[in-house]
């Protein structure tokens, strides 16, 4: 069969043909013979065989240098005038911002406050229903109650933070640390001086909350419903936990402006900078 010679078009990972009137384009879906197959700025997979957090590291500093995300370094934070710094934040001073930021009508605030009080209200129902018709005596209640508690406000902090730290690699970090402030009773994953965009800290904030919730109803759902008052109590420890990553969010919601963030460790402090839009 002859067929017309293919253009390529440059893309990470190698180059992509572009293929125009071909009766079977090789790698693609059979088409009619009329139709034009256009393949432009997409990415090559054949750089697989590497991990996957390396291949997103790589599409992001692509997009970084292309123009199509741009996420500006710490240096041209700190001395670009087009970002102005609007918050520095010590880590020994979470605690007080957390609480002043999961407060108000914010959506985030309000859903973290909907969440938990829906999930009270299911253990309640729950637990009558289950009593009144002799489903379970208060022996198994306060034992199921009692082990979902320890499960969700310190077995799963682990899972819970590492969670975090894979979030960061998929976003392209590699110094990322571990930390607990036992003072403030707070667990923390960084990434030391590795800015990233608003919509990158959602990802970052959430990625555990929405990871254990949807792993464990599911499982409960499907193979343990005979412990759902035990899964019910540990979503709601676990929930509860996840106040300061409501609260973040929450931040970054409340500031509409182009918003940035990155931490210090060796300074123990998060910064958050705003573009100003001056040239």
């Amino acid at each position: 069969m002859k067929t017309k010679s293919a253009q390529t078009a440059p893309c990470l990972g190698g180059s992509v043909p572009i293929w125009r009137k071909q009766k079977r384009p090789p790698g693609l879906v059979r088409h009619q013979a009329q139709t034009r197959f256009r393949l432009i700025d997409c990415f090559s997979f054949t750089t697989f065989s590497s991990s996957m957090s390396t291949q997103i590291s790589e599409i992001r500093r692509h997009t970084r240098n292309t123009g199509c995300m741009r996420t500006p370094d710490v240096d041209t934070l700190q001395n670009d005038p087009r970002y102005r710094k609007i918050l520095e934040l010590d880590f020994s001073e979470m605690t007080p911002f957390v609480l002043n930021n999961i407060r108000g009508k914010e959506k985030m605030a309000v859903l973290f406050m909907a969440l938990n009080l829906a999930t009270v209200i299911f253990i309640l129902v729950y637990v009558v229903w289950g009593i009144t018709w002799d489903h379970f005596d208060g022996r198994q209640v306060f034992l199921q109650m009692l082990a979902g508690v320890l499960a969700g406000s310190i077995l799963i902090i682990p899972p819970h933070e590492i969670l975090h730290g894979i979030a960061y690699r998929l976003l392209g970090a590699r110094r990322i640390r571990f930390g607990v402030d036992f003072q403030q009773f707070i667990f923390f994953v960084t990434a030391d001086r590795f800015p990233i965009s608003r919509n990158e800290l959602r990802f970052l904030a959430m990625t555990p909350f929405t990871v254990i919730n949807a792993v464990c109803i599911a499982l409960t759902a499907t193979l343990f419903t005979e412990w759902a008052l035990f899964s019910a109590t540990l979503l709601l420890s676990h929930n509860i936990m996840c106040i300061g990553d409501f609260a973040l969010t929450s931040y970054a919601n409340r500031n509409t402006g182009e918003l940035y963030t990155y931490d210090e460790i060796e300074k123990r402090k998060s910064y958050f900078y705003e573009k100003t839009g001056v040239n």
